[in-house]
């Protein structure tokens, strides 16, 4: 396998959420400031070019000496070019953390679901009361330079269009979404989301044709690549730290602790990891780059109690939903692509249109 270029780092397993479809709280004291920057320094030791750094979680802010100090020694290896981003429930945000952030080139990403009603459903304070939306809102700062990353449940699976213009008119304007892959999809919810995706489609290009309101699609950009380029979506190149200070080839596998997981550890050049995707491989789950299908093999996988009976039904319903999503993404870079605005927002000079293999 080819060396891994994207690095995604889990603090600690932390959260002061409790969210419904949350795979990745477990407890253990977070990483060693030590660990942390020499494990940056390993994953730089082989170049820079290409790479790139994700903040996961637990809730990163909820240590932000650590995730100061890594954002300074990233920047200081491989210069203000290499993209960093950090995943957010947004309500432990400061203005402090977040200029700091900000004013280094650091993408912040917020984890939002709609408006309060569609959020709070899902998304709800460990303690109890309070509103997560208004909370995440308040701190987010300047929306522009936000980006909203929404989970799409079951139950909201028919409601996408209604809550991407939610947060749209809320001043966001970079969005990305992704199907729940912690629960259970139905035949009736898999049709409901097809049709919102088509309703959100629709809805963006008739903007785009009359000059109205558009959006920059975060998680588009591999697809991009190819519908320019023409080709296969790569395999898997994510490597992740964890709090322990250990390399692992995939975060989804956190979902049953570390304690259960250290057979997989691999080194930071990804030597490794073949063993872990030839033993999903084996199982049915196929890597790849953009809504990797090991994800949710492995959340079931891994989970504590380990697969179950149903889990085969289960995860072919989950691949559906996200063959619905890649089909979304595909045909809103290829046809997107015809339209200047779009280009645009989405810093392209030029664009040819090829379908994606």
């Amino acid at each position: 396998m080819r060396a891994p270029n994207h690095l995604v780092i889990y603090l600690s397993g932390r959260c002061n959420l409790a969210c419904v479809y949350c795979y990745a709280r477990f407890k253990g004291a977070p990483i060693s400031r030590k660990r942390l920057l020499a494990a940056l320094d390993i994953f730089f030791k082989n170049g820079i070019t290409g790479k790139k750094i994700t903040f996961l979680g637990g809730e990163p802010a909820l240590h932000p000496a650590l995730l100061k100090a890594a954002v300074l020694r990233a920047r200081l290896k491989a210069g203000r070019d290499l993209p960093i981003q950090v995943f957010t429930n947004g309500t432990m945000l400061t203005r402090s953390l977040l200029n700091f952030l900000s004013g280094r080139g650091v993408k912040i990403v917020l984890s939002l679901d709609g408006p309060a009603s569609e959020t709070d459903l899902n998304r709800r304070f460990k303690a109890g009361g309070g509103s997560v939306f208004s909370s995440a809102v308040k701190n987010a700062g300047n929306r522009e330079n936000i980006v909203v990353s929404m989970v799409v449940t079951p139950q909201s699976a028919l409601r996408l269009a209604e809550n991407i213009e939610s947060l749209l008119a809320l001043g966001f304007k970079r969005l990305a979404w992704a199907p729940d892959i912690s629960t259970l999809w139905n035949q009736r919810s898999l049709a409901e989301l097809k049709k919102s995706a088509l309703k959100a489609k629709a809805g963006y290009f008739k903007a785009l044709r009359s000059g109205g309101r558009i959006y920059e699609i975060a998680n588009i950009y591999e697809i991009l690549k190819l519908a320019r380029g023409g080709g296969k979506l790569p395999g898997c190149m994510n490597i992740t730290l964890g709090p322990d200070g250990f390399f692992y080839p995939c975060d989804k596998i956190f979902a049953g602790g570390l304690d259960r997981i250290k057979r997989f550890r691999v080194g930071a050049d990804g030597t490794g990891r073949e063993k872990f995707f030839r033993f999903a491989s084996a199982l049915g789950a196929g890597s790849k780059q953009v809504l990797c299908a090991v994800a949710p093999w492995a959340l079931r996988h891994f989970s504590p109690g380990g697969p179950g009976p149903q889990d085969a039904a289960a995860l072919k319903r989950q691949y559906q939903a996200r063959k619905t999503v890649l089909a979304w993404l595909e045909g809103m870079a290829v046809e997107g692509c015809k339209y200047p605005a779009f280009r645009s927002v989405h810093g392209l000079k030029s664009c040819s249109r090829q379908k994606i293999r």
